[in-house]
């Protein structure tokens, strides 16, 4: 039994001597060998093999060699197969094979994965422009605008539903189509075809440039709709290859714009009116005080009982108060429509203080209070100007500090300062006056400060106060300073006073165009009464007018209108004409005018004949006429002064001593 042993290459069989203890035996089994059968046994096909009897060759691979195991049937006497030879060899050949086989599989691993990956790429490159291609239409299909392609000869390749929609126009309607021709338009009225050669559009995309502008599209019921076009070429190789054309429908927004228009024109015809209305109510509420007021002042000349006197000075006082709220209402509705503006002009700061002194020391000297006007000498005497807004911001002022004084003092003092940093004018040429208003009257709490400058607002709004107004002056003061480009800074403390310090920024003139000194004696200066020629339409006005020039010693002769008041003028020498300037026939401007026209044109003829008698005749407006813009009007016109109704008879006095001293000639 030890001679047989079961093989471990199948266990039908059985191994002859696996000692070799019989004689002639061969060499034991290796390890190697051993190894090998059991590689042998698990190799596929094997078991048939054996099973059959077959002669068979198997190559095998151990430790990294290459082996080749044979297996030969040995045939016993009756021919049947009594055993099986297996044997085990080395075989380069085999390992050679393998090697080239591994060599020709890993290349064809290789080239099947480059393969497998370029179609992998071409498949997700494939997938990504099919996502993108779905991406950019469902964008074109539900965008807002309209939009269309075109090729390089104009015809439509591609139209979005919405360049349908606005053109009324089916896709297969649009594509291949000539957009140019099918609904381009150039004129809204009358619509017309513009060859290619001269549509800009098509043009621009020629020229390889963008295009952006508003054109008219044609719909397919031949309606005409306002489009807003941008036009994009499509380049390739420095060649117009097609354009993309976005549009979209701005007839609304047209509308709206007409309608804004249209707004816009209401709203200045409005202003206009208002304008219109605010100078008429102006003109029609101050030429019947002119003459109620200047009837008070005459009556105040004739002789009264102090009763009269008192009723004559109430009255007066009354009317004072309604022609300064009248102002302030016209100030404050000229400012908040924007009307106020500036003027340059020169001004005369001595003067100005004495007429504000002369102006208010009635009032001071009547409530028993100090009103002082001082100027540094630093200061100079002429600046570049507003004189009319300076003026009217201290008269503003200085009346309200004399309204709130019951005792003490009012000192108006005027200074220069430096600017600051954060102030915006600080050119050489600029000079910056501050004028500070000082007060003892009854103070200001300081939580009112604030509301000081607002409209309608007052430190005492209670039934009970002692002090009346509407609330305005201070916010006119407030915004005239804002327009000239100043400030203002107020303290105050309840029961000591308040102090108001206004900075405004001056031109100085410059040397050789500095104003020059009036004189004091003039070679054209008129001593004793004048011939005045008064041109008034107003009845009581002239009744008015004449009477005080008379009792001032003058002679005076009436024009009812412009027409009249330049044929006067014509055939009578006069010393100065008072200009009323709303008057039937001709205007005040417009008699000025012809006036100085014929001033000019005898001057022209006295310098041919070496003539030099003609002078410039003073003409000055007396008007109702106040709004802003209006004294620079008449100025413009060839008047030499302005005098608003109504009409003082210190302010007339005032003008005829400057017409006396020749200082409008």
């Amino acid at each position: 039994r030890r001679l047989y042993e079961t093989s471990p290459v199948h266990p039908d069989w059985y191994e002859e001597d696996p000692y070799r203890e019989l004689p002639h035996a061969p060499p034991p089994l290796t390890d190697t060998a051993r190894d090998l059968q059991l590689v042998l046994a698990a190799t596929p096909g094997l078991q048939r093999v054996v099973q059959e009897g077959h002669s068979a060759a198997f190559g095998l691979r151990h430790q990294g060699a290459h082996y080749v195991a044979t297996l030969t049937p040995v045939p016993d006497i009756q021919a049947r197969n009594a055993a099986l030879l297996l044997s085990f060899n080395l075989s380069p050949e085999l390992q050679q094979m393998q090697y080239q086989y591994q060599v020709h599989l890993s290349v064809a691993t290789g080239m099947l994965v480059v393969i497998m990956s370029f179609f992998s790429i071409l498949f997700q490159q494939r997938r990504k422009t099919l996502i993108e291609r779905n991406r950019l239409l469902t964008i074109t299909n539900t965008m807002g605008e309209g939009l269309f392609v075109s090729n390089a000869e104009d015809r439509i390749t591609f139209a979005n539903p919405e360049s349908q929609r606005l053109l009324g126009y089916a896709a297969k309607e649009l594509l291949n189509a000539n957009g140019h021709n099918l609904f381009h338009r150039h004129n809204q009225t009358k619509p017309h075809y513009m060859t290619p050669e001269e549509c800009p559009m098509l043009m621009s995309a020629k020229s390889l440039q963008v295009y952006r502008n508003q054109e008219l599209f044609q719909k397919k019921d031949r309606s005409i709709f306002p489009v807003e076009v941008t036009a994009s070429p499509m380049i390739q190789d420095d060649k117009l290859i097609g354009v993309v054309t976005v549009f979209k429908d701005i007839t609304e927004r047209k509308q709206a714009e007409a309608d804004l228009l249209e707004a816009k024109k209401q709203a200045e015809a409005a202003n206009t009116a208002k304008s219109q209305f605010l100078a008429n109510m102006s003109h029609e509420l101050r030429t019947p005080f002119n003459g109620i007021m200047g009837m008070m002042q005459l009556l105040e000349t004739t002789a009264l009982d102090p009763e009269q006197q008192e009723y004559v000075a109430l009255a007066t006082a009354s009317s004072q108060r309604f022609v300064s709220l009248l102002a302030n209402i016209l100030d404050f509705s000229s400012i908040e429509a924007g009307e106020m503006s500036v003027f340059s002009e020169h001004l005369n700061l001595q003067e100005l203080l004495s007429r504000l002194s002369s102006a208010f020391d009635p009032e001071a000297r009547q409530k028993g209070i100090n009103l002082q006007c001082l100027i540094d000498p630093e200061v100079p005497r002429w600046v570049f100007g507003d004189s009319t807004r300076v003026k009217q911001i201290l008269f503003y002022l200085v009346d309200n500090a004399l309204k709130f004084t019951d005792r003490g003092s009012v000192q108006v003092h005027v200074s220069s300062k430096s600017p600051r940093q954060d102030e915006h004018i600080s050119d050489a040429e600029y000079l910056w006056l501050t004028f500070t208003i000082a007060d003892t009257g009854i103070g200001i709490p300081n939580e009112k400060l604030k509301e000081l400058f607002q409209a309608f607002s007052q430190v005492d709004s209670s039934y009970t106060r002692t002090h009346q107004g509407a609330g305005l002056g201070l916010v006119i003061v407030g915004r005239l300073i804002a327009l000239m480009g100043g400030t203002v800074a107020v303290t105050s403390e309840v029961g000591k006073g308040t102090t108001l310090r206004v900075s405004l920024p001056f031109a100085l003139p410059a040397r050789a165009h500095s104003k020059p000194e009036l004189p004091v004696v003039s070679s054209r200066e008129r001593k004793g009464p004048l011939t005045i020629l008064l041109a008034e339409d107003d009845r009581l006005n002239q009744v008015f007018m004449k009477s005080l020039l008379t009792k001032m010693g003058h002679q005076v002769v009436l024009a009812a209108n412009g027409q009249e008041a330049v044929h006067l003028y014509e055939n009578q020498a006069f010393d100065c004409i008072l200009m009323d300037i709303q008057m039937p026939l001709m205007s005040g401007v417009e008699a000025t005018r012809a006036i100085r026209a014929q001033e000019a044109d005898a001057r022209s003829h006295a310098l041919d004949s070496e003539d030099a008698s003609i002078s410039r005749i003073p003409i000055v407006a007396v008007t109702a006429h106040t709004l802003p813009g209006d004294r620079q009007r008449f100025l413009a016109a060839g008047m030499d002064d302005y005098l608003p109704k109504p009409v003082s008879q210190r302010a007339l006095h005032e003008m005829l001593e400057k017409v006396k001293a020749g200082q409008y000639l």
